[in-house]
């Protein structure tokens, strides 16, 4: 009804999520476009992962060509069928971008935590790691870890301390404030089979705010990033690596992350896709 009423026809349908392969397959459309931001069939609820298995697979044969966020997952698929292609997560260069907030002061519920911050915002879930954040909080009492987004599990021995911060979740246009007034960024995820094949947009969001980054090893980003990302696998590494980060930081790299990120645009992107598409098409 609403392509009806938009007098949309034929449109190009780009699906990157098996639960809406019903309403993408069901679409009249020009092209099908299956872009696989994670590797799904992965995903840790059990219960679902059938379900997820068949509508990955109905949209994976029925796509004109499908991309693959990271090259773990491109390797997995690249001998199933034609067209399948590596093309990485870009990053909303304009909405994350420190000179836009250069003179925007922090929230009030992050403005009375002291530096240095170390901040992190998403799911807070059971695959975070918190012995990471508990060694570092706990050994470095003068840092002060905030986390940003809505808990899902016990997170009562880090809500004790009192260098642990919580914020609750914040809405997506918020973020680059809270993120801006950063000190170091991090992402303390277990290493499970979901997150070695993913490629974190985060990581891109954080360092286009010109963040430095501490982060578990994750392929792509040693692949892509290693100049750019500080690596760490156990709590005294992860500790070690923000004091090095602290430490390492100036102007002159935080400019360096920035304009890495610009050409990581969704423009480019899209413009790469399409000619990939014209191509399968031909």
């Amino acid at each position: 009804m609403a392509m009806k009423h938009l007098r949309i026809r034929d449109p190009l349908v780009f699906a990157s999520i098996p639960s809406y392969a019903s309403s993408a397959l069901r679409i009249p459309h020009s092209r099908l476009i299956y872009y696989y931001s994670d590797k799904y069939t992965t995903h840790d609820d059990i219960s679902a992962q059938s379900a997820i298995a068949q509508r990955d697979q109905a949209l994976f044969t029925a796509a004109d060509a499908v991309f693959c966020a990271s090259e773990m997952i491109t390797a997995d698929l690249v001998e199933l069928r034609d067209h399948v292609h590596y093309l990485p997560h870009a990053v909303d260069t304009s909405h994350f971008s420190r000179h836009r907030l250069a003179d925007v002061s922090a929230p009030a519920d992050l403005a009375t935590i002291p530096h240095p911050r170390i901040g992190y915002y998403g799911s807070i879930a059971h695959n975070n790691d918190q012995d990471m954040i508990e060694y570092a909080a706990r050994t470095a009492p003068d840092m002060h870890f905030v986390l940003i987004g809505k808990v899902f599990g016990d997170y009562s021995r880090l809500e004790k301390l009192a260098n642990v911060h919580f914020l609750g979740f914040k809405p997506y246009a918020d973020l680059p404030n809270y993120s801006r007034h950063f000190d170091v960024a991090f992402m303390n995820w277990k290493m499970t089979e979901w997150i070695r094949n993913c490629n974190p947009l985060k990581a891109k969001e954080y360092l286009a705010m010109g963040l430095p980054v501490v982060s578990i090893p994750i392929h792509e980003l040693e692949r892509h990033q290693s100049d750019l990302v500080y690596f760490a696998s156990t709590p005294p590494e992860f500790l070690a690596q923000i004091q090095r980060a602290l430490a390492e930081d100036s102007p002159a790299l935080q400019d360096r992350r920035a304009e890495r990120m610009r050409l990581e645009s969704w423009d480019e992107r899209t413009r790469q896709m399409l000619a990939l598409l014209d191509e399968a098409a031909r």
